[in-house]
């Protein structure tokens, strides 16, 4: 009888010891696959910081001669300022709250704020793209005549070196 007992025990020990240690592998799963979203979502940042809205409005800048173009120019830097001092502001301190509900194992919170996160980096991510599309919409057509132009004065300095 004691032979039995013994058993049950030693099965029951073993058992808890494999419960204990797969929560603890579920845990560290767990773990490592909201550290991985953190690491995700400020890659995304950084890259939206980055995007290259500052380069195409210097070359912006040297080709504004009037009044409408101007105007327009001091909307996308106003546009500019907002997306990268405000909304990228806002949205590190979101992350860095993310991160403070990791470290505090608070998962509840961190599950209910990361659409919120997602959904914030989705917002400022389409409206720094369609600035840039915007004000590449003037860059690139400026290169494109600029070459036309180019093009046409050496056809023109051919044209008049054959026929003078």
């Amino acid at each position: 009888m004691d032979g039995v007992f013994l058993l049950i025990g030693t099965f029951f020990v073993i058992a808890v010891i494999l419960i204990t240690v797969l929560l603890v592998l579920l845990k560290k799963r767990q773990s490592n696959r909201i550290h991985k979203q953190l690491e995700e979502l400020d890659k995304e940042k950084n890259i939206i910081a980055s995007t290259p809205v500052y380069s195409e409005l210097s070359k912006v800048e040297s080709i504004v001669k009037n009044e409408r173009m101007e105007e327009k120019f001091k909307n996308w830097q106003k546009r500019f300022d907002t997306i990268k001092n405000e909304k990228i502001n806002n949205l590190n301190d979101m992350i860095n709250d993310l991160d403070i509900a990791v470290n505090m194992k608070d998962y509840k919170t961190f599950n209910q704020n990361l659409p919120k996160v997602e959904m914030e980096m989705y917002k400022i991510k389409e409206s720094a793209n369609s600035l840039l599309s915007e004000i590449q919409e003037i860059t690139v057509s400026d290169e494109k005549y600029r070459s036309i132009v180019t093009k046409l004065k050496s056809k023109y300095r051919s044209l008049v070196s054959d026929y003078s």
